[in-house]
């Protein structure tokens, strides 16, 4: 574009691009558009686009990932929105050449490669076709996923935003009997979540030879299928002498982990260091399973306080077996894909 600056140049494009995806979705009656790659660089380029076109958004953001973005138009003073746009990675957490290769075709979808900008014109047509077949591949994996999942489950993939929300909607959908799971109320729910910690990831050893690498398989779903707290929540205000083996439930306790123990079992949240694992004496709220394991261990546990459950089968058995038969058969027909989706 002659007489135009770069930054201009750039700004154009990105403003008619935004103005040829919004005429489409409206004339199409389009609500969700899938992007490659939404949630690295993308969302920067789109918002700064949105803005250049004077169109309000909304975004959705979890963990410092932009999950979907929503296009707005305002009527007077009400406000719908045009379309949504989403990265279909966190719908399906695998490459679009992966997809493709089990869902449709064994044909390699060409990449695009970074050229000289000197060259570019002579990469012009190479590097647009490139992008074409990428974006049609992507539509056919999605087209065929959407398809299987709601044949399967009567779900539709478009109306869950993340591979997550797609397996609790599945859930609640098929699996859910209804009065099985109490509400707990805002107080025992945050005593509860006072017993949740992430893993345990801390190095304990950083270099070593001959060593041993173990992973349990589907750890998860193996996990899920143990009893779980069922029924309605009993607070206990005190338990002190009580044996634990009494209590099923989440316990607040006094711990004392012996100094001999190399690699403690037990996390501790602090405030200035984060999740420790200490030795010495502290206090937490852990599950009741959880402390019995640690008395196994050498921990010495004082009860103080608990919400006790009745021991139950977990609600999510079948839910968890299912999905594993499916993914034995993903395996054993060799559909990597496949068996990440069950799993």
């Amino acid at each position: 574009m002659p007489g135009r600056t770069t930054k201009e140049q750039s700004e154009h494009m990105l403003t008619q691009f935004l103005k040829t995806l919004v005429f489409v979705c409206n004339t199409d009656k389009i609500k969700y558009v899938y992007f490659d790659s939404l949630s690295s660089f993308a969302p920067m380029i789109l918002i700064r686009a949105a803005l250049l076109c004077n169109i309000e958004f909304d975004l959705v953001m979890r963990d410092l990932k932009v999950h979907q973005i929503k296009l707005l138009k305002r009527t007077g003073s009400k406000t719908h929105v045009m379309f949504i746009l989403r990265d279909y990675s966190l719908l399906l957490n695998f490459s679009v050449q992966q997809l493709y290769s089990e869902f449709v075709s064994q044909t390699t979808i060409p990449k695009a490669r970074l050229v000289q900008e000197e060259r570019l014109k002579d990469f012009a047509q190479e590097l647009k076709q490139a992008q074409i077949d990428r974006v049609n591949a992507l539509y056919e994996v999605l087209s065929i996923t959407q398809s299987t999942i709601f044949k399967q489950f009567a779900c539709d993939i478009v109306k869950s935003g993340s591979i997550s929300s797609l397996a609790m909607k599945i859930f609640l959908t098929h699996y859910y009997q209804e009065d099985t799971i109490y509400s707990n109320g805002e107080s025992n729910d945050a005593f509860i979540r006072k017993a949740y910690f992430g893993g345990h990831a801390d190095i304990y050893k950083t270099l070593g030879q001959n060593t041993y690498v173990y992973d349990v398989n589907s750890l998860y779903a193996y996990c899920m299928r143990k009893d779980m707290p069922v029924g309605r929540p009993r607070p206990l205000a005190r338990c002190e002498g009580m044996p634990l083996s009494e209590l099923f439930g989440f316990v607040d306790a006094v711990i004392e982990c012996p100094k001999s123990i190399v690699r403690p079992f037990l996390p501790v949240r602090t405030e200035t260091s984060g999740v420790i694992y200490p030795t010495g004496r502290f206090q937490g709220v852990y599950f009741s399973e959880e402390l019995l394991f640690a008395q196994k261990l050498g921990y010495k546990v004082l009860p103080i306080r608990a919400l006790l459950f009745d021991r139950g089968p977990s609600p999510l058995m079948q839910f968890v077996d299912d999905f594993y038969q499916m993914r034995l058969q993903a395996k054993l027909e060799n559909k990597q894909a496949s068996q990440l989706l069950y799993k």
